[in-house]
């Protein structure tokens, strides 16, 4: 883990780093300036099960070596989200017992919900709703923020590749969610319907194979789409997507592909964040990239 200080966008400084030998770290999330949330998979012995949510104790925005750590079902942690005093954690994948999703107490860690299913792939939570991402196939489920447990799921396809990334992210009681191959899903909450779709574009001397949506994010009005080998990609709506009291309805905000990101080297894009006016994209072997 690195905390990168982005103050000063074209002198980006690394204030502070967390080595780990034995643990793999898929997912991060804050809480407040005092907590880091972790979604990992440790090779620890100590552990029933490889898949492990770790909390590691922040001191002026810098990491310290204070930390705990509790223990998930399956092979890896996938997802995790933190609000007011709820931690939401998914892992996967298959394995004896089975992933899901976990919600605990933030200050005990100590397990209030769970919701067994496989590929359990990340989770978002916005106002007053949770939703989690399953794959194989792409499945959403949706929560009562009170008390985690499971309201409805739907159907709604994609995310069929084993063992990939995901991730979704909640706007106007939509859930927007990379779902592979089958690229940017959208789909009404409410309803269940797949209010959008926007495929995973052509890009000439790419596989199609490596052109897969890996992740999404968004900022007013533009969605910004990480297609693996394809690049990234940006999308406008019509309207603000963040605009409160908005409701999902039939998608009538539409997505209009605007065009690409390019990145010395062809570098895949595998996940993207939108902070501001920063975006942030994990490019595999070529590192973060900041735009």
């Amino acid at each position: 883990v690195d905390v990168l200080d982005v103050s000063r966008p074209e002198s980006v400084e690394l204030i502070s780093s967390a080595l780990f030998t034995d643990t793999d770290v898929s997912a991060a999330d804050v809480h407040g300036s005092s907590e880091l949330f972790l979604a990992t998979a440790t090779d620890d012995a100590a552990f029933a099960t490889p898949a492990v949510l770790e909390v590691v104790d922040l001191q002026g925005g810098k990491l310290t070596s204070s930390s705990r750590r509790v223990d998930l079902p399956s092979y890896a942690g996938t997802g995790v989200r933190v609000q007011g005093g709820t931690v939401y954690v998914t892992s996967g994948t298959g394995g004896d017992p089975v992933g899901g999703l976990s919600v605990f107490d933030r200050t005990t860690l100590e397990l209030t919900a769970f919701d067994p299913f496989e590929d359990a792939r990340a989770v978002d939570i916005k106002g007053g709703l949770v939703v989690a991402l399953r794959g194989t196939p792409g499945e959403l489920r949706l929560y009562d923020p009170a008390t985690g447990g499971l309201l409805r799921t739907y159907a709604s396809g994609g995310a069929d590749i084993p063992e990939a990334k995901g991730t979704v992210f909640i706007a106007r009681s939509c859930a927007f969610y990379a779902a592979g191959d089958a690229g940017l899903r959208v789909v009404d909450l409410e309803s269940g319907n797949t209010v959008v779709t926007l495929p995973v574009p052509e890009v000439e001397g790419v596989a199609p194979e490596d052109a897969v949506t890996n992740g999404a994010s968004m900022s007013g009005n533009l969605v910004f789409i990480a297609n693996g080998g394809a690049g990234l990609f940006v999308a406008r709506a019509s309207t603000d997507l963040e605009a409160s009291g908005a409701g999902c309805g039939s998608g009538s905000f539409g997505l209009e592909l605007l065009g690409q990101v390019h990145f010395p080297g062809d570098e895949s894009a595998n996940y993207v964040a939108s902070r501001g006016n920063l975006l942030f994209v994990a490019n595999g072997l070529g590192g973060l990239s900041i735009i």
